[in-house]
C-alpha cells in the first residue's frame, strides 16, 4: 500500500537472542552481538520498513542474499545504498540490468580492476582516482585511509561538505550521497529501541512475532505523520498510547 521514495537502504538489524539456536549469528560490530539476523530494506530518509528477510542459515549465494529482499523494487529505478558486505561489480551489473541503481562501499576483492588497485596505493590524503566501465563508477578517495566506492548513480565530481570543525571539505559526490542516505535502518532501529515491549521468552518464534509487531507499529507511526502533517510533533510514545486507546 505504501512504497518509499527513490532512495532505499539495504542493511542489517539484530534481534537479541542468547539461547541455543542453529541460525543464531555473532556479529562483533553490532551492539547486540548475539541474535537473529534480519536484513531490512527501508526508505533512506524516513526509515519506513518496506521489506525484511530473516536469516535462517540457508546456504545461498551473496547475489541471491541481496536480490531476495530487493525483489519488490527491481525494475522500478530505485537507488539502493549498501555497505561493502553486499557490493560487488558483478552484483552492480545485475541490478543495473534490472533497472536498479547502486551506491556503496566495496571491498578490494569484489571485481576492482588491477590498475585501480595499483594507482590507489600512490594516493595521498585528499586525492582521488577512478575508473568507469559503461555506467559503473569505481572510485577511491583517501581520507586518512582509502575509501573505495561503486556507483551507478553519481559521477566522479567533487563537492564541498560542511565539516564539524574548520573549513568545508571536498569529497566525491558518491561519498557525500552515501553518507546522506545510508542511515535509514539506523533510524528504524532507534525507534524500535525507544519503547520495546518484547518480553523474555524461551521460544524464539514468539520473540520474532513481537519484533514484527514493533516494525508494524513504527510503520504505522510514519504513515500517520505523512497523512497528518499537522501532527508532525506528535511523539512516538504518545502515538502508541493513542493507538492503544483506539483499540
Amino acid at each position: 500500500l505504501y512504497m518509499p521514495q527513490q532512495s532505499i537502504v539495504l542493511d542489517e538489524g539484530m534481534l537479541a537472542w542468547g539461547e541455543r539456536l542453529h541460525f543464531r549469528v555473532y556479529n562483533p560490530s553490532k551492539i547486540t552481538k548475539y541474535g537473529i539476523l534480519v536484513r531490512i530494506v527501508c526508505g533512506s530518509e524516513s526509515g519506513y520498513i518496506s521489506n525484511l528477510k530473516i536469516y535462517d542459515a540457508t546456504s545461498i549465494t551473496l547475489q541471491n542474499t541481496v536480490l531476495q529482499p530487493l525483489n519488490p523494487f527491481l525494475g522500478h529505478v530505485y537507488a539502493v545504498y549498501m555497505d561493502n558486505y553486499y557490493n560487488s561489480v558483478t552484483l552492480t551489473k545485475t541490478l543495473y540490468n534490472n533497472n536498479t541503481l547502486v551506491c556503496g562501499t566495496i571491498r578490494q576483492n569484489r571485481g576492482l580492476p588491477r590498475e585501480l588497485k595499483d594507482h590507489q596505493k600512490q594516493l595521498k590524503n585528499g586525492e582521488m582516482t577512478f575508473r568507469r566501465e559503461e555506467e559503473i563508477l569505481l572510485l577511491t578517495w583517501v581520507d586518512k585511509k582509502p575509501i573505495t566506492m561503486v556507483s551507478t548513480i553519481h559521477s566522479a565530481a567533487m563537492t564541498e561538505v560542511p565539516a564539524r570543525f574548520g573549513k568545508p571539505k571536498l569529497k566525491p559526490v558518491c561519498i557525500a550521497g552515501y553518507n546522506k542516505y545510508m542511515h535509514g535502518v539506523d533510524n528504524a532501529d532507534q525507534y524500535l529501541a525507544l519503547y520495546p515491549f518484547i518480553r523474555k521468552t524461551v521460544k524464539w518464534p514468539k520473540k520474532v512475532f513481537f519484533y514484527l509487531l514493533q516494525c508494524t507499529l513504527f510503520n504505522c507511526f510514519h504513515l500517520f505523520q505523512k497523512s497528518n502533517p499537522s501532527q508532525n510533533r506528535l511523539q512516538y510514545i504518545n502515538f502508541m498510547k493513542l493507538l492503544l486507546l483506539s483499540c
